[in-house]
């Protein structure tokens, strides 16, 4: 498995769009509108692929200001579940925002996948709340670099 950034509006960004379709909102009834689709080129689109470069999962990667970003539209093909994909593509995503001087990755988790985040050290931030009408949670996590903690 590989990780790289994808250019939005790209058939690579076309493929993991109609990934998150599927996973995340084909499921809730929900679709896309243009105006949510035009305002992720600002995003930056991390893609997994498998050693055939199929697409295996994906998430987008939001500057929020101070310091801060967002991980957002996590979504790993269902066959592909439970085999690190997921874990691969935050471990890149932190990683990068750590190169970018990032301090802080903020979520805003479906209640399904909270055990997911708590597994890789992401707290959770207030009372669980209904988002496109399912259970959310709001969790961060502080980045440190491995320079800063000799003991890692």
């Amino acid at each position: 498995m590989f990780t790289q950034i994808i250019a939005f509006a790209s058939p690579e960004y076309d493929e993991l769009l109609a990934l998150r379709y599927e996973i995340l909102r084909q499921p809730l009834g929900l679709e896309y509108h243009t105006d949510e689709i035009s305002r992720e080129y600002k995003n930056i689109h991390f893609a997994c692929y498998d050693h055939n470069f199929s697409l295996l999962g994906g998430l987008l990667f939001q500057d929020n200001g101070d310091n801060c970003c967002q991980m957002r539209q996590v979504a790993v093909k269902t066959e592909a579940q439970n085999k690190g994909v997921g874990k691969l593509l935050v471990q890149t995503f932190e990683q990068y925002a750590l190169a970018q001087g990032f301090k802080a990755v903020f979520l805003e988790a479906r209640q399904n996948a909270i055990p997911f985040y708590t597994q890789l050290n992401y707290q959770p931030e207030g009372d669980i709340y209904n988002k496109i009408g399912i259970p959310h949670q709001n969790m961060h996590k502080l980045l440190l670099s491995n320079l800063s903690n000799p003991n890692v």
